[in-house]
Formats: structure tokens, sequence, C-alpha cells
């Protein structure tokens, strides 16, 4: 600090209440003169620089305190009256402003008296207004009455018990006075009745604080109002005014959601968010206000369309689209978002449409996106983000605001084309006596999305966007405010060169991710086998056969004939194909595929109890036939040889059961006589019998065959 200047304020630090402001320097700066801003009597003081000086060094005096007399006072504001107070009081002190012979108190007295005498005022009344002026900021607004502070104080209002106000004439009952206790039970009935409920209106607050407050209930239940005591509606609605808090009222009865959407200061803009084209794209989406009909079938109608669209914000071009029955989902928004990032000529061409890069030149990748807190949040998009680097912002729910470009661009061209299609639905839809304007369908998807694309060319070659928000230099080189325009000079002028990729990596970093795990008979996912090139040439299989092992893949659930393998470390994959033991699942969404699995498993699960039953019975059986087979041998009576000879001769025991079986497995077309007879038990020889093991010949076989047919 080397200088003292006038009008400067510095105050001791051991009197914080003193605060001083410098009237006027000398023109060597080692004295002036200063007053007392606080005191009612106060008069300019003489100080010496140099101890101000040193006094700020030892931090004895605070230099540089806030002014509260410094105000801007609005010319327009100011009431006549005021004006012309001001006006008065000025030319009264004016002649005596003259420095620095006003400080001296000698010269100052004689001032003051020959002013009295000119302006025939009281000398002490100009004494005030001289000490006014010197506090306030020595300007002639310093000389400002101060009306703002004229009135009763709060503290002493009202003090009276009579009724204040006009008398009624009509009604007996006068009325009561609002005190303190009053304007509580206005407080609480404001914040329980009014700000609790979006429903009630004001008189239903007044009417709940009436029965709540000012009714007491009678021996028959019913509550009777204290008529003598109750305030008028008017008392409630201008206390309520009085002590208003409208940021708090809307919070309360419209929640901070809507508050923040709808009610809060709008102070920014949505172009600052982004340097140039690229920075920042919006996606949302929407139900389309049309009904379609099936390409198949023109007669059939399949509702509303689910329409997605990407604008960049910097320049509000229209860089993405995608219109479908699908509902809205991350699969929709991917769809969405690769269509922005492709090339829009070879999109165009599919509907007939016909373009040059120029009239839609968007197929980049953006730095940012801002989506809804839905789809695009979550674990799925994240493989895209890695890989492109992208980042991506999810807006609170029920914040439409915070893309409101996109937001706004949805109603601007469903209302282009409403009034030039059929099927578009309006404000009366279902309403009693209103067309039905679904029975106008007419349109496919592909029709509409034909439709959309020129209003999407129009919009972005043709249509100036009247509330752009241009910086300076746009507006010194006269930029058109039309989004192809502002995208142009955005790349020449901020963005640069921006990101590209091919389609097909775009949509297999955009498609879902999931494990898989390699087996020997392909790549297992979902229940399905698949098989590429890579797992062959690698060796994959052959060693799933010693040990299995797990693999991240993308795929499309909408088709699963295919799914993808990234490479690691590269912006590329392999496509896996179905392998013959999954054909029946070729061009499959993995939604049929699990509910051709539930429908699989819960017919098993009903047959189950029919396999149980058999299965118990199969064993029943079994157990009946080797209960017999012991039954039979017991019968047979002990064998008494050895393990020995009984394990000696079971080839031929082989050979002669062998030609025992070959007369009746012999496949015999001849028809077999019944007779009738029913056969002979012929008991088992208790005595030892020579038994002939040679091979029969033919005289004996048909000996036997015929024995067998008797029998039979």
């Amino acid at each position: 600090m080397n200088v003292v200047l006038k009008n400067d304020l510095f105050r001791f630090r051991e009197e914080s209440d003193k605060i001083y402001r410098i009237l006027w320097t000398s023109s060597d700066n080692k004295q002036f003169f200063a007053i007392d801003v606080n005191a009612s009597n106060a008069w300019p003081e003489l100080f010496e620089t140099d101890f101000i000086f040193e006094s700020v060094k030892t931090e004895e005096i605070v230099y540089g305190v806030e002014d509260e007399f410094a105000f801007i006072h609005n010319e327009t504001d100011l009431s006549a009256a005021s004006r012309e107070k001001r006006e008065q009081l000025w030319i009264d002190i004016e002649t005596l402003l003259i420095e620095p012979d006003i400080f001296d108190k000698r010269k100052r007295n004689s001032l003051l008296k020959g002013c009295s005498t000119e302006h025939g005022k009281c000398r002490r009344t100009l004494q005030r207004n001289l000490r006014r002026y010197w506090q306030r900021g020595m300007n002639k607004n310093a000389l400002l009455p101060d009306y703002k502070n004229s009135g009763v104080a709060k503290d002493r209002l009202h003090t009276s018990h009579a009724k204040r106000g006009r008398p009624r004439q009509y009604d007996i009952v006068q009325g009561v006075n609002v005190d303190e206790e009053m304007k509580s039970i206005f407080k609480k009935s404001i914040k329980r009745f009014y700000h609790g409920s979006s429903k009630s209106t004001f008189k239903d607050a007044y009417d709940d604080m009436i029965r709540v407050y000012f009714s007491d209930e009678n021996p028959n239940g019913e509550l009777v109002p204290r008529i003598s005591e109750i305030p008028t509606i008017e008392q409630f609605r201008y206390w309520y005014k009085k002590d208003r808090d409208l940021e708090a009222e809307l919070r309360a009865r419209k929640g901070d959601k809507n508050y923040e959407k709808d009610h809060r200061p709008i102070l920014s803009t949505s172009t600052i968010e982004a340097y140039g084209p690229g920075a920042v794209f919006q996606i949302d989406s929407t139900i389309g206000d049309i009904y379609l009909v099936s390409k198949l079938d023109p007669r059939k109608i399949i509702g509303r369309p689910v329409i997605y669209e990407v604008i960049d914000v910097f320049s509000r071009m229209v860089v993405g689209l995608y219109i479908g029955i699908e509902n809205a989902s991350y699969l929709t928004a991917a769809d969405a978002l690769a269509n922005a990032m492709t090339d829009k000529v070879s999109f165009c061409k599919l509907y007939g449409v016909n373009i040059t890069s120029k009239q839609w030149p968007s197929c980049h990748i953006p730095d940012a996106i801002i989506a809804d807190n839905a789809e695009l949040k979550g674990k799925q998009i994240e493989n895209f983000i890695e890989a492109f680097s992208v980042r991506t912002e999810n807006t609170s729910a029920y914040r439409g605001d915070c893309k409101g470009i996109v937001e706004r661009h949805f109603r601007t061209i469903q209302a282009t084309f409403k009034r030039h299609l059929g099927g578009t639905i309006d404000k009366d839809f279902r309403q009693r006596g209103a067309e039905d304007y679904r029975l106008g369908a007419a349109l496919t998807l592909d029709d509409l999305t034909t439709a959309f694309i020129h209003c999407i060319l129009f919009h972005n070659n043709a249509h100036e966007i009247s509330k752009y928000d241009k910086d300076f230099k746009m507006m010194v080189e006269d930029v058109p405010a039309i989004p192809v325009e502002l995208w142009n000079w955005g790349i020449a002028n901020r963005s640069g060169a921006l990101r590209s990729q091919s389609e097909k990596v775009i949509k297999a970093y955009l498609l879902p991710r999931a494990s898989a795990r390699v087996t020997r008979k392909g790549v297992l996912f979902q229940g399905c086998y698949y098989h590429c090139d890579r797992a062959m040439e690698e060796g994959w299989y052959v060693r799933a056969g010693q040990k299995t092992w797990k693999i991240e893949i993308s795929f499309d659930p909408r088709n699963i004939s295919n799914i993808y393998i990234p490479k690691r470390g590269k912006l590329s994959f392999d496509i896996c194909s179905l392998t013959p033991a999954s054909r029946a699942f070729e061009n499959m969404s993995l939604w049929d595929l699990q509910e051709l699995k539930k429908k699989v498993a819960q017919g098993r699960a009903k047959r189950r109890g029919n396999e149980l039953a058999a299965q118990v019975n199969l064993d029943n059986q079994l157990q009946g036939i080797a209960r017999l087979s012991q039954e039979r041998r017991m019968q047979s009576g002990p064998d008494s040889r050895s393990k020995t000879e009984r394990l000696g001769n079971i080839r031929e025991n082989r050979e002669e059961e062998k030609n025992m079986s070959r007369a009746g497995d012999a496949m015999v077309l001849a028809d077999r006589k019944f007779t009738g007879q029913k056969a002979a038990v012929i008991p088992i020889a208790q005595e030892e019998v020579e038994e002939d093991f040679s091979y029969p010949n033919r005289a004996r076989r048909e000996k036997i065959i015929k024995e067998r047919e008797d029998e039979k």
C-alpha cells in the first residue's frame, strides 16, 4: 500500500464498529480527512498518511472495507418523490462543497451560516444532509430518502387487540386479527395441506385448515366450526403470498425432478457442452404418432413404431436413425448408434433415396454420447466404450430436458409429416366421437423410414435454426445456422479430422457380450454348438478334449445363427456358424430358443411320471425273473462239483445250448398250426441221464421241430 484514495474505507481492528471514509487527500498525499460513517454526530477528522501505512503493516488498521452504502440505483425504478427529494437536497448543499475549507471547523461554520441565509434552511438540517452526503459515498444518490425504512417496526406492530381494517357491513362476526400464533397455523396448513398434495387447490387447503384448527366435535360426532375465530381466505392468501417461497412450493407440489425439468432457471445452453462436430451425440427414443401396416398384408395393422434419433449437439444435425417395432432396448439403441457412425449413402439407397455424402456427411465415432438412464446404462456398452474411447453420460430419470435437442426434434419432425401421412394420431385420439386414426393406417415400416429420411435431409440441408446460439467468430463470418453448414464450419475450425471405422467392426463391438465354452463338439453357447476356421486351425477342439475353457463372444439375440469372437488386441473378429448338430436352431432368436427349451423341459417334466412308473415296473419284472431263476436253481438240487469242474465245461455247455436254440431261432415262414392241446408237464428227472451233445442230423432236427410244434 503506497497511497490512500478518496472514498476508500478503513477501520481500526479493535473498534470494528468504527468505519471511516476518506473524504479528501492533500496534494502530496501526506494528510487526509475522513469521517466515521456510522456515527450520527460525526465530523471530518484529520489523519496522517504515514500513520495509516504503519498501522496497516502492524495490522492495527484494516484497509479496504466493504462499502454498505454502495448501491446501484436505476433511475426508472425511483419514484418521482424520491428524485424530487434528492434534487432539492443537492441544491441545498452544493454551495457548501468547497474543499478543503468545508473540513475546517471555523470555515465550515461560516459556509453553513451563509447557505442557511441563502436557502432559508435550518443550520441543523444542512449539517445533517452534509454529513449524510459524506458518510454515504459523496454522490447525489447519497441524498435519496430511506423510504424503505418507513412504517412501524415488526416488533412493535399490532399491539392492540381491536379488529383492524374496515368494519364489515353485512357480517355479524367482525373477524380476527392475524397474530404470530395465527401465522404459525397458516404456515403449518400451507405445508401440510397445500404443499403436501399436488392435487389440492388453495381453497381445499383453507377448508382443511378450518377443519383441523378451528372446529370442535359436538356430542353427535359432527364438526362445528368456531365462526368467531376463523380468519378469512383473503387473510390466508395474503400471508401465504407475503411469506411465499416459490421454489420450495414448486418442489413440494411438483417434485424435485419435475422442478428441475420444467421450472428451474435456464442459464446455459447445450452448445456449451460441445466444442465441435462429433464432440457430443444425444440419443433418445419415442413411440411414433402413427399406425403402420404389414409389408406382407397391408390390411393388417401392426401398431405404432419405435423411433430412435441421434443428433450432433454442436451442429444440430441428425446423424442416426432407427425405426422398427422392437421395444426400446439396448439392441435398438445400438442399431441407431451403428447407423449414426456408418455411411448414409448406402443406407438411403436401401429405401430408394439417392444422395451424396455431402448431403449427409456424418459417419463418425463421437467423443461422448448422452442417453437416458436406461438403454446405455450397463455393461453391454462397455466393450464399445473401451474399444473406441467413447464417453457415455446418462441423464437422471424424468429429465428429458438434459437432452432437449433430440427431444425437441421428435416433436418437430412428427409435426412435419402428420398432415401428409395417413394413420397419424392427434390430441383427440380415443376421445368420444373422435375419428379412429388407426383405420387410416397405410404406411409400412419402409414407407415411414423413407419419409423420415426426406424430413431429415430437409432439416440437415435447408432448415435454419432460429434460436441457435452462435459464438462471436460464427457471427463475424455469418455462418448460416443450417446443420450441414454448421457441421462443415465446425470441421474446418473446431474438430478437425473425425474418427471412423468399418460398419462390421462397429456393429460387432456394439453387440452384447457373453461367455461361451470351447468343447470337443464346438463352441457351446446357450445349448448351441458353433464352429469357425480359426478354432480348427489352432486345434481348439482337440485341446478341449483334455480340458474345456471359456471365451468371450459377441452375439445378436435377435438371430443366433452366428456368434462373433473378438480378436485380442485388434479391432476385428471371427464369425462362428452353427454346427450340423445345432442346425435346428438356424435363424432362431435367443428368446425363441429359450422358449423352446422351456417347452421341452416342461414336456419332459410332464412325462417324468410315466417314465418313473415304467422304471418301477421294469425293476419289479427284473426282480421277478431273478427270483424265479434262483428258485429253479434251488429245485435242481445242490451241486457237489468243485469250482474247477463247474467252470471247465463252459464251452461244451454253450455249444449244446446253441444247438438247442437254433431250431427255435430259425426264420420259419410256413404257417404253424395250433392243435389246441395243452403242453404235457414233464417232471424233472431225478436220476442221472446220459446226455448226447453231438450235432443232430437232418432227420433228428425235423423230429425235434415237429415235437415242439405239437407241444404248442
